[in-house]
């Protein structure tokens, strides 16, 4: 995935909830981004009941397991919006989460949040 990095967090979200294993190589960049984003995703995704094995240097890696969390708490965006977009994606399976500082998605994709309310339950707050 060295080529298109930013996708990473949305794949990774995703395979967690499906409960798909993976291994993802090539996530060098993800810890000098607009966050340390492979810290990000094991922080938010634990959450949530989803548990990031121990990364290497250049690779993420998911068992396929959950542990259900009954009142998770709100998710960090990290000033991020490919966190706060990729995170929202978990509304699918656990609907009510909280998105903080919502407003990052900004940068790329103002919208994004009016577009996604018709299929998603998420709290945003700030």
């Amino acid at each position: 995935m060295e080529s298109m990095p930013d996708i990473i967090p949305t794949i990774a979200v995703t395979l967690c909830l499906l409960r798909n294993p993976f291994t993802i190589n090539g996530v060098r960049t993800l810890r000098i981004k607009e966050s340390d984003r492979v810290a990000a995703l094991q922080t938010e995704l634990a959450k949530l009941g989803y548990t990031l094995l121990a990364p290497t240097p250049n690779s993420i890696a998911y068992d396929g397991n959950l542990t259900p969390v009954a009142n998770p708490k709100p998710i960090e965006t990290y000033k991020d919006h490919r966190i706060a977009m990729s995170m929202a994606l978990a509304a699918t399976r656990h609907p009510g989460i909280t998105i903080l500082d919502p407003a990052v998605v900004a940068k790329s994709y103002p919208r994004f949040w009016q577009h996604v309310a018709p299929y998603l339950s998420i709290n945003l707050t700030k």
